[in-house]
């Protein structure tokens, strides 16, 4: 469930859902929902201990490159590149964090 426009704003701490438990699927793929209000701002994963990751915007707003990255944007961040800086904009940010592992599945 999505926030409403003005709780999404207004949101005094960030937040982290995870959309399942890791252990219940093979490929171990991990899913979150991040949760920021207005300006607020978090690093990402280190990309390093990863295969990559995928930031898909579903509500609200993602500033990233000095770009305002609306719903349905996407960045993808590879395991050789820095860190990432997730940045809500002006009326929040819900981004779905898709990571995926560093080692093959079993």
């Amino acid at each position: 469930v999505l926030s409403t426009e003005p709780v999404l704003q207004h949101r005094p701490a960030l937040t982290s859902e995870a959309l399942f438990e890791v252990e219940r699927f093979d490929d171990g793929l991990s899913a979150h929902i991040l949760r920021m209000g207005a300006g607020m701002q978090t690093r990402g994963p280190g990309p390093q201990s990863t295969r990559g990751y995928y930031l898909f915007v579903v509500n609200g707003s993602m500033l990233f490159a000095g770009q305002e990255m609306g719903v349905w944007s996407m960045v993808a961040v590879g395991n050789d590149e820095d860190e990432c800086r997730i940045e809500a904009g002006a009326k929040g940010l819900e981004v779905l964090l898709l990571e995926y592992p560093l080692t093959e599945a079993a």
